[in-house]
């Protein structure tokens, strides 16, 4: 039967038990919420911070395809989050964990339409509630997409088995605009039918329509460099079902194993394979899992959370068959283990959120100070990649164009001529931002450090970025710097780091300097440590000097090194430093 049993008091012991399963979830994942953005979320919350409700809703139900991967159900989340909650992260994690516990509901509710017992449906669900390759569905904003697009198909499938068509069809688009895997569901649908016996095939008719309408656009895409790209080969296809089989029983190289045992499953229990609520799990499964198999260079364990929902159906089904006590030894097996896998998930998810929280919160600290700021340029960030830095600074100043480059980019020349700018660099040893702020009245200093706070505006030519625990900077062979030179300033100085590698592959260097074109003084070194050298300077007015540094022999490199410069500037009298 694929009929409801009801009883008088039926809702009851499923409402306890959800609310203790849903205590249990919350409690075992009260961690997620001390997470924080990646860059990945902070470029979502950015692109869709420019759009309105109204565009959301015709982007929804418009039939175009979006080669981009614009997927309004789920941006959406970021558009009215953004705008509401900000870049407070609690929020955001709070509503994918409710809509994660709505999708055990829901699934719930499929496997009643099942007519399953009471303890089988139990146990599906609670299989799909706490697996733990979904572990990044209800951690990280980032997958709202799938979470939605399970949410929808979930939809689709009770809809369809409750003989509403037309909602089921519209549950289906939905779940489509929120993650593209959903375009094989109207498999999954036309399975139940055949497999319950029923004629309803002019009632698919649309449903495939839509799938065929978007399959193929989509298939045109993946063929493009610019997209995702598709893999037919059977050597991609299997580092898809190696990866997605591991984290399905949360073991690395479990396909080895699972798949010759899928091959010998109907020889074992022929009875559970000519299982039709069996075989159509594992059609929902398959059809749900196949367009990520394809895409072998971009998986993801959060990519197995729809068809999660067909293994589901087939573990309840399964669970139907056994004992109550079989049932509860598995769980009492499986729960725990799962719980171990959470904890080594959430180490790694929580190693650098503190980081990121603090970048961030100083990105926005300096940008209410510092309002004017549109032009930046950063050396480092806490596993960020650039655009989580530039998709925050656009988040906070959404109408204005925001210039960002790194410090050894080709375009960091450009920027470095804004009239007002900042430079941002990660601090790894003591885990802070630091900012050094130019504004259209800064002047140019008289002695330079090399560090976290050098104004880079100054070196004007033939430096390289230091590294983020050395105080020191490469140049080149040959080297310019832009210093103020002050009325009383009568000696030049510089402190240079000389290794014993550096040493060791030049033997001597020699260094010049010049001060607006005018040789100063040169310096030897030949042996390794901290060396200073000051030069006499004649009388001179105050005001901007360039100062250039030529050393020879370079040091040895497919791109030539000059000297490791410590400081350099302007003394005034006879001090030094």
């Amino acid at each position: 039967m694929w009929t409801v049993a009801r009883g008088r008091f039926a809702w009851l012991l499923p409402s306890l038990l959800f609310v203790v399963m849903a205590v249990c979830f919350f409690v075992a994942n009260r961690a997620a919420y001390h997470g924080y953005f990646t860059d990945d979320e902070l470029d979502n919350l950015y692109i869709t911070r420019y759009m309105s409700s109204g565009q959301f809703a015709l982007a929804l139900f418009s039939p175009q395809y979006y080669e981009a991967n614009f997927r309004p159900a789920g941006h959406f989340y970021f558009h009215a989050l953004g705008n509401t909650a900000g870049l407070d992260f609690a929020p955001y994690v709070a509503i994918l964990q409710i809509v994660h516990l709505l999708n055990v509901a829901l699934l719930w509710f499929v496997l009643r339409r099942l007519a399953l017992p009471f303890w089988a449906t139990a146990a599906g669900a609670l299989f799909f509630a706490f697996h733990m390759a979904a572990f990044d569905i209800f951690w990280k904003p980032m997958y709202v997409f799938d979470l939605l697009c399970a949410t929808f198909c979930l939809l689709s499938l009770l809809f369809w088995l409750d003989d509403r068509w037309i909602l089921s069809l519209l549950s289906f688009w939905i779940a489509y605009r929120a993650k593209e895997m959903a375009v094989m569901l109207p498999l999954a649908l036309g399975a139940a039918d055949f497999l319950m016996g029923k004629r309803r095939w002019p009632r698919l008719i649309p449903f495939f329509a839509i799938s065929l309408w978007f399959g193929l656009h989509g298939l045109g895409a993946t063929r493009s460099p610019a997209g995702y790209q598709f893999h037919y080969d059977l050597a991609s296809l299997w580092k898809a079902v190696l990866f997605y089989s591991s984290r399905l029983v949360l073991l690395p190289y479990t396909g080895l194993v699972l798949l010759p045992l899928l091959l010998l499953l109907p020889l074992v229990t022929p009875p559970l394979v000519r299982d039709r609520i069996v075989w159509w799990g594992t059609i929902i499964f398959a059809v749900l899992l196949l367009p990520m198999l394809l895409l072998s260079d971009k998986m993801s364990s959060a990519y197995l959370y729809a068809p999660l929902i067909g293994l589901s159906i087939v573990v309840a089904r399964v669970a139907a068959r056994q004992r109550t006590a079989v049932i509860v030894v598995f769980f009492a097996l499986w729960i725990p283990w799962n719980y171990v896998n959470l904890r080594w998930l959430r180490r790694d998810a929580l190693s650098q959120a503190d980081d990121r929280r603090r970048y961030v919160g100083t990105l926005v600290e300096l940008m209410r100070t510092q309002p004017d700021l549109r032009a930046f340029i950063y050396r480092d960030t806490p596993v960020f990649s650039d655009w989580g830095a530039r998709s925050t600074l656009g988040w906070l100043h959404p109408d204005d164009p925001i210039t960002l480059a790194r410090e050894d980019s080709p375009q960091a020349a450009a920027v470095l001529k804004a009239p007002a700018l900042a430079v941002l660099d990660w601090n790894a040893i003591e885990h802070r931002l630091e900012t050094v702020v130019r504004k259209r009245d800064t002047p140019d200093v008289s002695y330079l450090e090399m560090g976290y706070r050098t104004p880079v505006w100054q070196l004007t030519a033939g430096w390289l970025p230091n590294d983020r625990f050395s105080k020191f900077r490469w140049t080149r062979p040959h080297a310019a710097v832009r210093l103020h030179r002050p009325a009383d300033a009568t000696q030049f100085e510089l402190i240079a780091a000389v290794s014993d590698d550096y040493i060791g592959k030049v033997h001597h260097s020699h260094i010049e300097v010049a001060v607006n074109g005018r040789p100063v003084g040169s310096a030897d070194f030949d042996h390794s440590g901290l060396q200073t050298v000051h030069w006499k300077l004649d009388q001179a007015p105050a005001g901007e000097a360039e100062i250039t540094i030529d050393t020879s022999p370079p040091y040895p490199g497919q791109n030539p090194l000059g000297i490791a410069v410590v400081s350099c500037g302007f003394l005034p009298r006879d001090e030094s430093r």
